[in-house]
């Protein structure tokens, strides 16, 4: 299974496209510790709520279905019904998480890791049970998104959060009326995709030893300084998003979300 371009027409010789690699990562920066930050995130094995789509067994994970104004849509959840987090590796092409955006939803495109991306769309097809997925990808960009400004979501949503509990990302808790239990599920671990007007965490990990564990990539999302302003182009990051398909005119079709992006590098000058 693949995860393929949305677009009808492409120039060129669709077949090959240039994806990253480690030797490409040691063209962007000689920092030895960015360097093995990004070969322990590649690899990084599926624990808690965060998994490694290269690694993870799909026979772990269902797409528990939920109902939307247009449609049913499915949630990737692991065996319990908890909504997971996906953590890859990718250099950044373009990010329109801070400052003017021109879109209706606010995007963050990277040039993944060859191997990393061939296994991350073969995992999401079968969790789906289809053949390939079609997303937002162009040759060798892969954008992951927010929530578009005309989606107002829940009402709780928008009050304001005075009882923050400390959560890992942000202290967006929520609870939703499940559509197959038809009952309260209890407050959910990951934060639902962001809004337009909400700000993506972007943390700094230049000069940090990241640590790849459930409690590891909690810990630094709670104390890694922020980054400041939007992610300069090229750089290596670590990126978390949240997966969801639906059905459109027959053709099977999926949404990345961004949840987090954490710099390792800053490239160096061309």
């Amino acid at each position: 299974g693949a995860i393929v371009t949305w677009k009808k027409n492409l120039t060129g010789d669709n077949d090959k496209v240039c994806y990253m690699s480690i030797t490409v990562y040691k063209k962007i920066t000689k920092d030895k510790l960015a360097l093995q930050n990004i070969v322990k995130g590649l690899s990084m094995p599926s624990e808690g709520i965060f998994y490694n789509p290269a690694c993870a067994d799909p026979r772990n994970f269902i797409m528990k279905i939920f109902e939307t104004k247009y449609g049913p849509q499915w949630e990737l959840v692991d065996l319990t019904g908890t909504p997971v987090v996906g953590v890859t590796v990718g250099s950044c092409i373009r990010s329109d998480l801070r400052g003017e955006c021109s879109q209706d939803y606010r995007s963050f495109s990277i040039i993944p890791h060859r191997g990393h991306w061939e296994r991350m769309g073969s995992f999401h097809c079968m969790t789906a049970s289809v053949r390939e997925l079609v997303g937002q990808v162009v040759d060798n960009v892969v954008s992951l998104q927010t929530r578009p400004k005309s989606h107002r979501g829940p009402q709780n949503a928008l009050k304001d959060d005075s009882k923050s509990t400390g959560d890992v990302f942000g202290g967006m808790l929520e609870s939703y009326t499940s559509p197959v239990k038809k009952r309260s599920m209890s407050d959910r671990r990951v934060h639902t995709p962001y809004r337009f007007d909400e700000e993506v965490p972007i943390l700094d990990g230049t000069g940090t030893e990241i640590d790849f564990s459930s409690m590891g990539l909690r810990h630094h999302l709670t104390t890694l300084p922020a980054w400041t302003g939007d992610v300069p182009q090229r750089a290596p990051c670590v990126i978390g998003y949240t997966m969801n398909t639906y059905e459109w005119d027959n053709v099977f079709k999926c949404k990345l979300f961004i949840q987090f992006v954490i710099v390792l590098a800053v490239p160096k000058a061309v």
